[in-house]
């Protein structure tokens, strides 16, 4: 198959520009229109020894990941605080007050879709002391909401085992989700509290990305080391998420920070290092009789990722000077690559025998040019067409019963790419950018439902993009207003024929 790559690249580079074009005018012309989104929030109260509320003491936001300072708001006449719209990561609470020592409250996880209420903070008089540190609790109930779920951290989705690297797997660990049956309707491959696979509804970076047509995602989701976490929600849903009547799935990708950071991984799973499976004994393989009985597999994983900074030219008086883009611009990108082979096998029924391959049949025969039988039903070596005889060495030689037992191997070529731009214009004005791509190849050597023979099979080839805008902008420390704009697309020509 011969691919125009100039082509692809300048209908990618026109969706891209057509997106940030469509980006850019939301992002100038409507500031009210709401989007459902996998931020959290975090409120607290701040109190004197005496168990009086402290007003417009200074509450400052730094992330503990990225080490920046995300924002600051006063608390209100009630000493109540609040950050709305606030990135999942792990956060430190700066509060300081007039006649106050300063108090932080450190390792405050924010969770995709969780609202974080810590206890009254309790400032000390200046001069009793310089500094006063606590540690945040993992809540365990959300108070301000009644929907039931569970969050999958970074350091499950890093550290666990994952066959086949989909994230999602790991949503089979918590209580109500069970394996979807495969075929029509299976969806994401889980069902929730007796739900279909096809019914639940997946985000990501709080976009849609479910395939309309029969369910499932639009393409592949991000791997392992591009996500940051992703939240299962199984019941009671808040009015934003609506759409399917089965979980809300909210996958939240990485994003830079201060520092350079990345990783170089590779990930092999061979037929030497399998245990035979008890089914396998009655396969044969594609090794050499008496070998090893064991189905072919062979698959290998490699990828990267990198992140941090990006340094941009900042213009001023003097001229064009370069800035570092910390504390303000940051990337992630990640890629990988699969390549598999699949050892099959296949019973083909109803072959030609030895003698019929050389035109000696064993019923009667009609010879086509007068209509009359062959002598001995037999079909002289000159009237075989050369074409036939060609495409019949195709064809595995049949047992006594007619049938032959054949192997060949399917083979699997996918690329991943994840890559995310986060950029604080202000502390009330945020914007991210998302775009997650994948393609796929599968070489079936059984295809249209196995009835071909080896050489006969077929490729299944599938490309996906999404592309993901969001401006955040924070009216005030009890109003803000998210923007969500995605486009995506999944191209799927279908099963092509291939001969070899």
């Amino acid at each position: 198959m011969k691919i125009d790559l100039k082509e692809k690249f300048n209908k990618r580079l026109f969706r891209i520009g057509g997106f940030v074009l469509a980006l850019a005018f939301m992002l100038f012309a409507g500031h009210n229109i709401f989007a459902q989104g996998t931020r959290g929030t975090i409120k607290g109260t701040v109190v004197d020894p005496s168990g009086a509320v402290v007003p417009n003491a200074t509450v400052s936001l730094v992330d503990a990941v990225k080490g920046t300072e995300v924002r600051s708001v006063q608390s209100d006449d009630s000493g109540v605080y609040q950050f709305l719209e606030i990135e999942p990561s792990t956060y430190n609470v700066v509060i300081t007050a007039a006649g106050f020592s300063e108090a932080r409250i450190v390792d405050v996880k924010v969770e995709p879709n969780r609202n974080v209420e810590l206890d009254a903070t309790n400032l000390a008089v200046s001069g009793a002391t310089n500094e006063v540190t606590v540690t945040a609790g993992a809540e365990l109930i959300d108070k301000e909401s009644a929907t039931l779920g569970t969050t999958v951290d970074r350091q499950r989705v890093e550290g666990l085992p994952l066959n086949g690297r989909n994230v999602l797997d790991l949503a089979l660990l918590q209580p109500g989700v069970a394996p979807a049956s495969g075929g029509f309707g299976s969806g994401t491959g889980i069902r929730v509290n007796g739900s279909r696979g096809v019914e639940n509804n997946v985000t990501l970076d709080g976009a849609n990305n479910n395939e309309v047509a029969v369910g499932g995602t639009t393409g592949g989701q991000p791997r392992p080391d591009a996500v940051q976490e992703f939240r299962l929600l199984t019941s009671n849903f808040e009015p934003e998420f609506g759409r399917n009547t089965g979980a809300i799935i909210n996958v939240v990708t990485k994003s830079g920070t201060n520092d350079y950071h990345g990783n170089a991984r590779f990930f092999y799973r061979g037929t030497e290092l399998s245990a035979a499976r008890f089914l396998d004994k009655a396969i044969p393989g594609t090794r050499p009789a008496g070998s090893d009985f064991r189905r072919k597999f062979d698959r290998k994983e490699y990828g990267f990722n990198i992140g941090g900074p990006i340094p941009f030219l900042d213009f001023g008086e003097g001229g064009p000077v370069t800035s570092s883009g910390r504390d303000r611009t940051f990337f992630f990108a990640d890629y990988e690559r699969r390549y598999q082979v699949f050892g099959q096998s296949q019973t083909l029924p109803a072959l030609p025998t030895a003698n019929e391959r050389n035109g000696i049949f064993s019923r009667t025969i009609i010879d086509p040019a007068t209509g009359n039988p062959f002598p001995n039903n037999t079909i002289p070596t000159s009237r075989i067409s050369p074409i036939a005889r060609f495409y019949l060495d195709f064809i595995p030689a049949a047992n006594a019963s007619g049938q032959a037992q054949v192997s060949a191997n399917q083979l699997t070529e996918n690329n991943y790419f994840t890559a995310r731009v986060d950029h604080n214009i202000s502390q009330n004005h945020l914007l991210n950018f998302t775009y997650n791509f994948f393609d796929s190849d599968v070489f079936s050597p059984f295809a249209f439902g196995g009835s071909n023979v080896p050489g006969f099979g077929a490729s299944d080839l599938r490309e996906t993009n999404n592309y993901i805008g969001r401006y955040t902008y924070v009216i005030s420390s009890n109003l803000v207003n998210a923007l969500l704009v995605s486009y995506s697309t999944n191209e799927q020509p279908g099963v092509a024929p291939v001969n070899t």
